[in-house]
C-alpha cells in the first residue's frame, strides 16, 4: 500500500525532473535583456507541485531543481540557481496558497504571484546575486539594473510563466483534484 507521504515524495521527484529538464530548454526574451536573463517554463511544475500538494512541496521542486542544474549545467557558480530558487519560491508560494484556498481565483494568484516574484528576485538581487555577479559594484549600478532590466525581465517572465500555468490548470483542473493532498 502506497502511504500519502510516499506519494508526495514520488510526484515531487518527478516533478522536479520535469523543472530540471525544462530550466536546460532556456531561452532569451528580447533584445533587450541581457544575455545571462533567459526565460524558462521550470516554474510550472513547481508551481502545479505547489497547487497539489502545498507550498513546501513547490519549494522543494524548486530547490532540487536548481540544486540538479548548479550540478549538471551552471554557467555561473551558482549565482544564477540563487536567484532562481527565490524568484521560483516567490512566484510560486502566492499562487499555490491562494489556489490551495479557493481554486477560481488562480488569476488572483497569478498576480500575487508576479508582484511577490518581483519584489523577491529583485531582493535577492540587490543583496546578494549582483554584487557577486558584478563584482561589488557600486549601490547606484545595482538599482540601475534593477530598476531598468530586471523588474521589467521578472515581469515579463511572470506574466508568461501566469498564462502558461493558467492553460495547463485549466486542463488538468480535474487531474489535480484528485490526487490533492
Amino acid at each position: 500500500m502506497i502511504t500519502r507521504k510516499t506519494r508526495a515524495l514520488v510526484l515531487i521527484g518527478v516533478l522536479s525532473g520535469l523543472a530540471w529538464v525544462l530550466m536546460a530548454l532556456e531561452f532569451p526574451l528580447f533584445i533587450y535583456f541581457p544575455s545571462y536573463l533567459k526565460i524558462d517554463f521550470s516554474d510550472v511544475p513547481a508551481i502545479l507541485g505547489g497547487i497539489v500538494l502545498g507550498p513546501l512541496a513547490g519549494v522543494a521542486v524548486e530547490l532540487v531543481k536548481n540544486l540538479l542544474h548548479f550540478l549538471t549545467l551552471s554557467k555561473e557558480g551558482g549565482i544564477g540557481e540563487i536567484a532562481n530558487f527565490f524568484a521560483g519560491a516567490g512566484l510560486l508560494i502566492p499562487i499555490a496558497l491562494i489556489v490551495r484556498k479557493d481554486a477560481k481565483k488562480l488569476i488572483l494568484g497569478n498576480i500575487a504571484g508576479i508582484l511577490s516574484m518581483t519584489v523577491v528576485a529583485n531582493l535577492v538581487n540587490y543583496f546578494i546575486t549582483l554584487p557577486l555577479y558584478m563584482k561589488n559594484p557600486p549601490k547606484e549600478v545595482i538599482m540601475t539594473t534593477i530598476l531598468t532590466v530586471l523588474i521589467p525581465f521578472n515581469l515579463v517572465k511572470g506574466i508568461i510563466v501566469a498564462i502558461v500555468v493558467t492553460v495547463l490548470y485549466a486542463a488538468l483542473k480535474k487531474i489535480i483534484k484528485k490526487y490533492r493532498m
